[in-house]
């Protein structure tokens, strides 16, 4: 998973814990426990909360600019 990890990493996914990878283009919403994907609630690290927050901001405002 660490390889398919690195080859992703700047394509709009995260790892939001030892086994889940997900893609942040599907992420509905989030809070401090799991991401709520449209089929699936994928727990969130404790460790990796705030990175993911960081991280899914600074997707959602690329994507935005590259709609303006």
């Amino acid at each position: 998973m660490t390889d398919l990890e690195n080859y992703i990493e700047n394509d709009g996914f995260f790892r939001l814990h030892r086994s889940y990878l997900v893609s942040l283009c599907y992420v509905q919403s989030y809070d401090s426990r799991a991401v709520h994907l449209p089929n699936a609630d994928i727990p969130i690290a404790r460790g990796k909360y705030q990175e993911f927050k960081d991280m899914y901001r600074a997707y959602n405002n690329e994507i935005k600019s590259k709609e303006d």
